[in-house]
């Protein structure tokens, strides 16, 4: 799997209801991230090693992205779930745009961890060109799918897939 850095224009969502899902039959690395959380603690991929990761790449402005959060939430929240984290990198954003997005929309209530990436740093390693753009790490930072679009993360197969990166 190669990554190739791209840059991610505004505008540049999945149409409603568009899911490419990639599967790598030989995960490589994920390229990593150093990135402050909302609260401006530094946070790290390696902060995430020993357990399936799914890492998320979103935007404010994005509506299939905004859709998908609550969903997101209950995959990492669910207690009988496939017991992941979730990791969401806010493109070209501030940690300001997330707080102000959050406060305006009191039904979505987030407890996973918020990494803004205001310089894109995170995106262009990555080579996220679409949002939403999600990744699925086994415990030790390998990729094994990209997501491109808001899949159904409350559904039996994104579950599936997620579980199975874990063995």
């Amino acid at each position: 799997m190669a990554l190739v850095a791209a840059a991610v224009l505004p505008g540049t969502a999945t149409p409603a209801g568009s899911v490419d899902i990639i599967r790598y039959d030989n995960p490589e690395q994920a390229p990593g991230f150093a990135l402050e959380d909302v609260t401006g603690q530094e946070r790290s991929l390696e902060d995430f090693e020993g357990r399936a990761l799914v890492v998320n790449f979103w935007a404010t402005w994005c509506a299939p992205c905004v859709r998908e959060l609550p969903a997101l939430e209950r995959l990492h929240a669910d207690p009988d779930g496939p017991a992941t984290d979730v990791v969401a990198i806010a493109v070209n954003q501030w940690a300001v745009d997330i707080e102000e997005f959050l406060e305006a929309r009191e039904e979505i209530s987030l407890s996973f961890t918020l990494l803004p990436d205001p310089d894109g740093v995170a995106t262009d390693a990555w080579a996220v060109g679409t949002l939403p753009t999600t990744f699925i790490l086994d415990a030790q930072g390998r990729v094994h799918y990209k997501v491109v679009g808001d899949p159904d993360w409350d559904g039996d197969e994104m579950r599936e897939r997620i579980a199975g990166v874990k063995q």
